[in-house]
C-alpha cells in the first residue's frame, strides 16, 4: 500500500535503501537481523562448521574481532596489527588460500597467547572450513556490522540468544528464557533509571542470573549515554554478572569490552551456581548489591524417571504385596520385625528389598539435589530465611528461592527489579513469600507484561520493583504496552521517489498504563496479592431514583453440581456451564426462568437466561432474587454488556483463563430502582418483546420438529436417489482466517457465533456452514458475511437449501468427526457425503411453504432480539449513566 505523504525532513534515514554493494535490502527489523543470524548460522552448519555452539565460537572469533576494531579498542587488547579484522578481510580477499593460513597459523596463535582475548575469542577452525569458505564468512559478518552500526540496532547480548535459542529442548532443561531487549531498555528508561552516586562511581549492580547479558549490558549502555565520562577502567568493576554456563560468560565479557574499552575482573564476571553461591564481601561479611535486575530462571527442574528407578519401583512393589500377603502385616516397617522367616526364598526376597529400597533411596536423593530449592541453596539464604523465620520447606522451587535471592542480596536503598513468572505474583502458595517482602521491604511497581513479548516462551510474566527502605506503603500496577507497526507503508517523498514508513511489526513505542493502585491496608486485606486487578474494584455510580444494593442481600447465589457425561444418564434434559449445552442428561436440577453466569474460563458474554428444566454444572452458578418482584429486572440488568463487561473486567481473577472471584462478586452493588413503579415499568417494557421472541422461538422449534420428522420419513419410506453432496452444491469451501476484525459492515462467523465485524464480505445468499473442528454445529447464514478457517460452507444448486440444512443436521453427528486431540471433519468427506433425494420432487415442493414460515419465525425473532436488547441497554444507561461510569482511566 503507498501512502502519499508531504516529507518535511529529507535526511530521514530511508530503512530500506538499496546497498549498491549487496543489491539487496538493508535490515530494518528485529525479525529480519535474527532471520539474517539464522543465515550465517545455517551457512557455518551446511558447510561443516557444526551447530550451536560450535557454530557461535567460529562466528565470534571474526564478530569479535570486528566488533574489537569498530569500537576503537583494538590498541587496548594488546594484540597485533595481525589479528585487525580488516586485515584478515584483506588478506582473504586477496588469496582465500593463504588467507586462511593467515588465520590458523597467525591470528589464532596470537589470540591463545593474549591472557584476556582467549577467554573470549579461542576457537579451533574445523578442517572442513576451506579458505573459500572462511572468505564467505568473514564478508558475511562484515555486512552484519556494516548494517548493526548503519541502522544503530544493538545486537549485544542477542547474537548468543539468536544461535542457541533456537534449540527449544535445551532451553526448557536450563529453564532460561531471554528477556527481549525492548523491555530491557524500557525497565532501565521508566523504571529503575539508574544513578551514579554523591561521588560521581557507577553504583554496584548484579545480574546473579546474567544469561547473554540483557541486563548487566543494558546497565552499561544506559550509563555510557547518560553519564559519557566515566572512567570505566576502575568503575567497570562495580557490575557483576554471573551465569552457570560458560559460553554465556564468555559471550557477556566480550560485550563488556566492546562496550567499554575495559575486561572486568575474574571476580565480576564469573561461572558459577548462584543458587548455591554465598556471595561474600569478605570472609565475615555478605555482598550486598544497590541495584539488582534479573530474570530468574523458572522451571526446568523435573527431573525425569529413569528406566532403573521405574523397574526397581515395580520389584519394590511386588515384593511388598508378597509379604504384606504372606506375613500379613500392613507396611514393610512390620516386616522388618519378623525374626523368622518361612523359607530361604523369602530372606533372599527381604534382602532384595532392603537393596532397592536403598537404591531408590539414593536415586532420590541425587533427584533432590539437582531440583533447586532453599534446602539445597547456599548457607546465606538459609541463614536469611532463618533469621527471617521463613519456613525453609516452602522454598521447593527456582520461582520462591531466586525472589528470596533479590531480597537477601539488596543493600539497603537499593532497588531490585525482576522479571518474574506471574505465579510468582498470583499464587497462593508464593503468599507468605509476598507478605514478607511486603512487610520488610518497599514494592514500589508491578508491570504485568503479555506472554508474546518474549520470543522463546509463551509463560504470562510481570515486572516487580523492590526498593530496600521499609515496608510497602502503596503499590502502583501497570500494564506494559508495546505498540507495533500493522503494516508496511510507504511515504512519497517531496522529490516522487519513494520511503518505508512502517514497517509490519516493528515496535514503535513501549511505554505503561497504570491499571491500579493498592495502598498497604488494601494489599493486607488482598492477602498480599500482586494482582492489580484485586486493586481495581468498580463500583458503579447509579442514575437518579436508583439506589446500590449489595448482591447477596438481595439475591441467592447458588452454584451448580459437578456432573460428567461419562457418569451421567443420557436423557433429555440439556446439561449447561458457562456456556452452551455441553451435553444431554436425565434429570435437572434447575427450572423455570434462570440467570446463568459462568465461574469458569470466562468470556465477555458471560451471562444468559435459561427457561425451562435443565441442569447447571459446576462451571457456572446461578442467580435468584430473594424478591419476586425484582427478579426479571434483575435478569435483564445482568444481560447487559454493560454489565457483563464489569464482571469481566473487575470481578474476576486469573492472567490467562479468567475465573469468577466469588467473594467480590457476592459483594458487588448493582443499581435497583428505589420505587417499585420504575421496576414494573423496565419489566413490563423488556419483558414484551423478550417473552414474544420466546414464543416465537417456540413455534420455530415445533415447525422445525415437523419438518425434520417429514424429511425424516421421506428419506425412509419414500423412492429416493443417492447423490453426494458435491453435485448438488454450487461449491463447498473452507473459510479464511482473519485477523482484522475492526470493521462494522458485515459478521465474521466462527463454529458458533459471530467473531467479530469487517468492511468486506466474501460470501452471499443462503448458505449451510458446517462447523470443522470440535463438535458437529450446522447452521444457516444468509446475506453479506464472512466465516473463519474452522467453518466449511456450502451452497446449493439443484435442491431447496433448507432440506439439504435439515438433512445434514439428522445425519452428520460425532461419529463423523476423527481426531486424537480436536476432532474435526474435513472438507472432501462433505463433498462425497452421500444425500437422498425423493424422486418425486413433488415431496419437497409440499415442504416449502413450512421453509418459508421458518425463515419468517427466524426474521421475527431476529427483530424481536434485537428490541428487546436495544431496551435491556436504555435501562443500562439510565441505572448505569455512561457520563457517570467510564473506564477506570488512573492518572500518575
Amino acid at each position: 500500500m503507498v501512502k502519499k505523504v508531504e516529507v518535511q525532513n529529507e535526511d530521514v534515514l530511508d530503512e530500506l535503501s538499496i546497498d549498491s554493494e549487496e543489491f539487496g535490502l538493508t535490515i530494518s527489523t528485529k525479525e529480519s537481523m535474527k532471520e539474517t543470524i539464522h543465515d550465517i548460522h545455517n551457512f557455518l552448519r551446511n558447510n561443516g562448521a557444526g551447530y550451536g555452539m560450535n557454530a557461535l565460537k567460529l562466528f565470534t572469533l571474526f564478530y569479535g574481532l570486528a566488533k574489537i576494531e569498530n569500537n576503537g579498542h583494538f590498541k587496548s587488547s594488546n594484540l597485533p596489527d595481525t589479528c585487525k579484522f580488516s586485515n584478515i578481510r584483506n588478506k582473504l580477499k586477496e588469496n582465500c588460500e593463504i588467507g586462511y593460513e593467515y588465520v590458523n597459523e597467525e591470528v589464532i596463535q596470537y589470540i591463545y597467547e593474549n591472557d584476556k582475548i582467549n577467554r573470549m575469542l579461542t576457537c579451533e577452525i574445523p578442517e572442513s572450513i576451506t579458505g573459500n569458505i572462511l572468505h564467505l564468512l568473514v564478508e558475511k559478518v562484515y555486512e552484519l556490522v556494516k548494517k548493526e552500526k548503519k541502522l544503530n540496532f544493538q545486537l549485544a547480548g542477542k547474537i548468543y540468544e539468536y544461535f542457541i535459542g533456537r534449540d527449544q529442548t535445551a532451553i526448557s532443561e536450563l529453564g532460561a528464557y531471554f528477556t527481549d531487549r525492548h523491555i530491557t531498555e524500557y525497565i532501565y528508561n521508566n523504571v529503575l533509571q539508574p544513578t551514579l552516586d554523591k561521588e560521581g562511581n557507577v553504583q554496584s549492580m548484579v545480574d546473579m542470573f546474567g544469561g547473554s547479558g540483557g541486563f548487566t549490558l543494558g546497565y552499561l549502555t544506559y550509563l555510557i549515554e547518560k553519564y559519557p565520562d566515566i572512567d570505566w577502567k576502575t568503575q567497570i568493576n562495580n557490575v557483576y554478572h554471573y551465569d552457570m554456563n560458560l559460553d554465556v560468560v564468555k559471550y557477556a565479557m566480550l560485550e563488556f569490552y566492546c562496550l567499554t574499552g575495559y575486561f572486568p575482573s575474574d571476580e565480576n564476571l564469573r561461572t558459577m551456581n548462584s543458587f548455591s553461591e554465598n556471595f561474600k564481601e569478605t570472609q565475615d561479611e555478605y555482598k550486598t548489591y544497590h541495584y539488582i535486575v534479573t530474570n530468574p530462571p523458572y522451571g526446568g527442574d523435573k527431573v525425569k524417571k529413569g528406566e532403573q528407578e521405574a523397574f526397581l519401583e515395580l520389584i519394590k512393589s511386588k515384593l511388598e504385596e508378597y509379604f504384606k500377603s504372606t506375613y500379613k502385616v500392613r507396611n514393610m516397617k512390620e516386616m522388618s520385625k519378623k525374626t523368622t522367616l518361612e523359607s530361604d526364598e523369602d530372606t533372599a526376597k527381604l534382602k532384595q528389598y532392603d537393596t532397592i529400597y536403598s537404591k531408590l533411596k539414593k536415586i532420590d536423593e541425587e533427584k533432590r539435589s539437582k531440583t533447586v530449592s532453599l534446602d539445597s541453596s547456599s548457607v546465606r539464604l538459609k541463614h536469611f530465611a532463618k533469621e527471617n523465620n521463613l519456613d525453609i520447606k516452602k522454598f521447593n522451587d527456582k520461582e520462591s528461592v531466586s525472589f528470596l535471592m533479590l531480597l537477601a542480596m539488596l543493600a539497603k536503598d537499593g532497588v531490585a527489579v525482576g522479571v518474574l513468572k506471574e505465579g510468582v505474583f498470583f499464587d497462593k502458595k508464593y503468599a507468605f513469600l509476598r507478605k514478607f517482602c511486603v512487610e520488610n521491604y518497599n514494592v514500589e511497581m508491578v508491570v504485568s507484561i503479555d506472554a508474546s513479548q518474549f520470543e522463546n516462551t509463551s509463560t504470562k510474566t510481570s515486572i516487580i520493583k523492590i526498593r530496600n527502605n521499609g515496608r510497602t506503603k502503596k503499590i502502583k500496577f501497570y500494564d506494559l504496552v508495546v505498540e507495533k507497526d500493522e503494516k508496511n507503508e510507504l511515504a512519497e517523498n517531496k522529490d516522487g521517489t519513494y520511503r518505508v514508513d512502517k514497517i509490519k511489526d516493528r515496535i514503535t513505542n513501549v511505554y505503561h498504563k497504570l491499571v491500579s493502585v493498592g495502598k498497604y491496608d488494601d494489599v493486607v486485606k488482598e492477602k498480599y496479592s500482586f494482582n492489580g486487578k484485586d486493586y481495581n474494584k468498580k463500583e458503579i455510580v447509579c442514575g437518579e431514583g436508583y439506589e446500590l444494593k449489595k448482591l447477596n442481600n438481595i439475591c441467592k447465589i447458588s452454584l451448580g453440581d459437578r456432573i460428567t457425561k461419562a457418569n451421567s444418564e443420557e436423557g433429555n434434559i440439556p446439561v449447561y456451564g458457562g456456556g452452551n449445552i455441553t451435553f444431554y442428561t436425565n434429570k435437572n436440577n434447575r427450572n423455570g426462568k434462570n440467570l446463568v453466569i459462568s465461574r469458569y474460563a470466562m468470556s465477555k458474554e458471560n451471562t444468559r437466561l435459561i427457561l425451562g428444566n435443565f441442569y447447571l454444572n459446576d462451571s457456572g452458578l446461578s442467580i435468584h432474587s430473594i424478591n419476586e418482584f425484582s427478579k426479571d429486572y434483575i435478569n435483564y440488568l445482568f444481560l447487559s454488556d454493560k454489565l457483563q463487561k464489569i464482571i469481566y473486567n473487575y470481578l474476576t481473577k486469573g492472567s490467562i483463563q479468567k475465573n469468577i472471584d466469588m467473594n467480590s462478586f457476592r459483594g458487588f452493588k448493582i443499581p435497583i430502582p428505589k420505587k417499585e413503579s420504575k421496576i414494573k415499568s423496565w419489566t413490563d417494557k423488556i419483558s414484551k418483546p423478550y417473552d414474544l421472541k420466546h414464543q416465537k422461538e417456540e413455534k420455530l422449534n415445533n415447525l422445525e420438529e415437523e419438518v425434520q420428522n417429514e424429511i425424516q420419513r421421506i428419506t425412509e419410506e419414500e423412492d429416493c436417489e443417492e447423490k453426494e453432496l458435491g453435485d448438488v452444491c454450487e461449491y463447498i469451501k473452507t473459510g479464511k482466517h482473519n485477523k482484522k476484525l475492526n470493521g462494522n459492515l458485515y459478521p465474521y462467523y466462527g463454529t458458533s457465533k459471530i467473531l467479530g465485524m469487517t468492511e468486506k464480505y466474501d460470501l452471499n445468499g443462503n448458505h449451510i456452514s458446517v462447523a470443522r473442528k470440535g463438535d458437529p454445529n450446522i447452521r444457516i447464514l444468509q446475506g453479506k458475511f464472512s466465516v473463519n478457517d474452522d467453518v466449511i460452507v456450502l451452497k446449493t444448486s439443484i435442491v431447496n437449501h433448507y432440506y439439504i440444512f435439515t438433512y445434514l443436521l439428522l445425519n452428520i453427528n460425532d461419529k463423523h468427526y476423527n481426531g486424537s486431540t480436536v476432532k474435526g471433519i474435513k472438507k472432501t468427506f462433505l463433498e462425497k457425503f452421500k444425500v437422498k433425494l425423493p424422486k418425486d420432487k413433488s415431496l419437497i415442493e409440499a415442504l416449502e411453504p413450512k421453509f418459508k414460515k421458518i425463515e419468517t419465525l427466524k426474521e421475527e425473532i431476529d427483530k424481536l432480539d434485537t428490541e428487546y436488547k436495544q431496551y435491556v441497554q436504555e435501562l443500562a444507561d439510565e441505572a448505569m449513566p455512561p457520563d457517570l461510569n467510564k473506564e477506570v482511566d488512573f492518572k500518575e
